[in-house]
């Protein structure tokens, strides 16, 4: 029983391999000059010293604000208020995200466990930013909140996008769950939740069958994975 468990092993890893090798085959995708990624390496994460300080995120809000930058997504959560009253880093930090529209990350539990929070004025705003959904093929169901910004930063937020990965057996990502159900609501990924706010789609509807996601006339192709 373990050789075939093994051999099962060794043969999805081969065909992820071989799936990776097409993929490098293909002519690249240029990319939109409107949008840009700004990443912090591990060079400049150093220096800065971590947990990076709040107030450095406030200051690229800022900037990026003044340089008129129309939305941002953060993939940093910051998932607790520094300290209590609130600290005039963290007022900084609310004040930055009200000068640009920033959307927020949350993250979920899929499995079912213990839930870490338990603030049910965090659960009702989440269902402010929840979108509707036609059809119910291959959504993941989250259990709980896992991650998500202290309550007063997510008040500032022009929505919210989940960045729940995936790895495959390889423990490479090459996908990602486009959208999770919880608690009655529906929340896309980060990345997507981005695409439908630049593409200007309203009202937040996503349409989904067995083989694609429809993002206004834009068609992604979808599997139960």
């Amino acid at each position: 029983m373990s050789l075939v468990v093994e051999q099962s092993k060794i043969l999805k890893t081969l065909d992820l391999a071989i799936m990776d090798w097409s993929f490098r085959l293909k002519s690249p995708i240029s990319s939109n000059k409107e949008v840009v990624l700004i990443s912090i390496d591990d060079k400049t994460a150093g220096k800065l010293e971590y947990p990076i300080n709040r107030g450095f995120y406030a200051m690229l809000l800022e900037g990026l604000s003044e340089f008129g930058v129309r939305m941002v997504g953060i993939d940093v959560i910051f998932s607790a208020q520094g300290s209590k009253p609130l600290s005039d880093t963290d007022a900084f930090l609310i004040e930055s995200c009200k000068k640009v529209d920033v959307y927020h990350p949350v993250g979920f539990y899929l499995q079912q466990t213990e839930p870490t929070l338990h603030l049910e004025e965090t659960e009702d705003m989440l269902k402010g930013y929840s979108c509707s959904l036609k059809g119910d093929k291959y959504l993941i169901d989250g259990t709980s909140i896992a991650l998500c910004p202290f309550s007063q930063l997510l008040k500032t937020a022009k929505g919210i996008g989940h960045i729940n990965l995936i790895p495959d057996i390889d423990g490479k990502v090459r996908r990602v769950p486009l959208l999770i159900r919880y608690n009655h609501g529906c929340y896309p990924f980060m990345g997507l939740a981005l695409a439908e706010s630049y593409l200007g789609i309203q009202p937040k509807c996503f349409n989904i069958d067995t083989k694609k996601l429809l993002l206004g006339n834009i068609s992604i192709p979808v599997n139960k994975r």
